[in-house]
């Protein structure tokens, strides 16, 4: 049983964190916000799609250079080892 708890453990854990702890952070700053601004509906209305769109700009900026760099570090091995 313990075993079976630890591995539920480590796949909740990589489902949620991942790669990229930032952007769970981020998730639970959304979210934050959705209930701090829940009874001003024009700030909720502005701010949380403000919000989401930034994280969504800034996570597909970090998947472009991840898939960037890797592209580069298999091009310049490949001309290293010609």
């Amino acid at each position: 049983m313990p075993r079976l708890m630890a591995a539920l453990g480590r796949g909740i854990w990589e489902f949620l964190v991942g790669d990229t702890p930032e952007f769970l952070v981020a998730t639970a700053a959304i979210v934050g916000l959705a209930f701090a601004v829940h009874q001003v509906r024009v700030l909720a209305y502005v701010s949380l799609p403000a919000t989401v769109v930034a994280v969504l700009a800034v996570s597909v900026g970090h998947g472009r250079r991840q898939i960037r760099n890797r592209g580069r570090g298999r091009a310049g091995a490949a001309e290293e080892s010609a």
